[in-house]
Order: structure tokens, then sequence, then C-alpha cells
């Protein structure tokens, strides 16, 4: 395959570019689908924090805002009370991230579509154009 003008290597390039894209893109579109599918395995290091109610007082106090006043009460808190609320916690902690995950697919999901339209109309546009070049000689 030899580049016979200026308009093959135009759209070869945007040819090469659109595939970077869509490998690119591809790849975090699978990071997206694996946080939808399986929030627990692939974000297990937070859930454990989620697993008994003294992991769950811990993990709140290292990432608490100083000014927070809610997570200095949690220790005194009933047990029942607490696993109430590291229960809602945790399932609104995986909801969120199902729902960052939907967010990211769609966002992927145009890119995708963007960049096969570009591969797709300049690839066409290369091989009418060899045609062409070919009818010529």
């Amino acid at each position: 395959m030899t580049i016979k003008n200026l308009f093959h290597a135009y759209a070869l390039l945007v040819c090469f570019v659109a595939a970077i894209i869509l490998l690119i893109t591809l790849a975090l579109s699978f990071g997206a689908i694996t946080d939808y599918l399986f929030p627990e395995i692939k974000h297990a290091s937070t859930v454990r924090s989620f697993e008994s109610n003294d992991k769950y007082i811990n993990a709140k106090e290292r990432e608490a805002n100083p000014n927070d006043k809610e997570t200095p009460t949690l220790r005194q808190l009933p047990a029942a009370q607490v696993d109430q609320k590291r229960t809602a916690d945790k399932a609104n902690f995986l909801q969120d991230t199902k729902d960052k995950a939907v967010e990211e697919l769609m966002r992927y999901l145009h890119w995708i579509v963007i960049a096969a339209g570009f591969f797709f109309l300049h690839w066409k546009l290369y091989k009418r154009n060899v045609v062409d070049t070919k009818d010529l000689k």
C-alpha cells in the first residue's frame, strides 16, 4: 500500500487517529462495565470498610473532616443504629458506583459512535480514491 497523494495521507491519518480513539474508549468502557457489573469486586478495599461496625467507624474517622460533628457520635450510637447506618451507606456506595458507571458508559458511547463514524467515512473515501487512481492508469 503506497500513499499516492495528499488525500490518501489525510484519509489514512484520520483513520489512524479514529482507531486510536476507539481503542482507548473501548478500554475505558470495559472499566465502566466492570464497575457496573462487579462493584463489590472492583472496589473491594472500600467495601471491606463496611464489613463490621468497627471497620466502618474507623474508616469514617480516617476520612472525616475535623469540622464534621457526625463521625465522633458514631461511637456513641447503639450497635444496631451503627449497623443500620453502615448497611445504608454500603448500599448508597454501591448504587453511586453503578450510577457513575452508567454515566461513563454513555459518555464513552458518544466517543465510540463519533470515532467510528469518522473512521468508516474516511476509510470509504480512501478506498474510493484508491479505486479512482487505479482507473486512471
